[in-house]
């Protein structure tokens, strides 16, 4: 249960920064990204155990990337990052190695954020 929460708040972040890089700084998403991935390596933490936080910020940092019809909110971003954690987590054993990963789990979290909007 913890990894879960590590890499929920590690998504968050990195989906939170971008998201908020794009809005209030102005950049666009992918330089907003770009620079949240490039910070995000920096940071060192305390458990050498816990592989993989700084490939979930980056993951998060695409999420962040969408649109801001689609991201309208922090609950939206909260959203995006619980999906968005459960697939990293889920992915990781099943789909080490393989390119794209991160991509696909930004855009399945952003997508089904659209569609669950679009029922609404």
């Amino acid at each position: 249960m913890q990894i879960y929460v590590i890499k929920f708040l590690a998504f968050y972040i990195g989906c939170m920064t971008c998201a908020t890089l794009q809005t209030e700084v102005g950049l666009n998403p992918v330089l907003s990204s770009a620079l949240v991935g490039f910070l995000g390596t920096f940071f060192k933490f305390p458990k050498a155990n816990i592989h993989g936080i700084h490939s979930a910020i980056y993951a998060g940092s695409f999420a962040g990337m969408c649109s801001v019809e689609i991201l309208q909110g922090p609950q939206h971003i909260i959203g995006v990052s619980v999906l968005g954690s459960i697939l990293y987590v889920w992915a990781q054993p099943h789909f080490s190695g393989y390119g794209g990963r991160l991509g696909t789990i930004a855009f399945i979290s952003s997508t089904f954020i659209f569609l669950s909007k679009s029922l609404w």
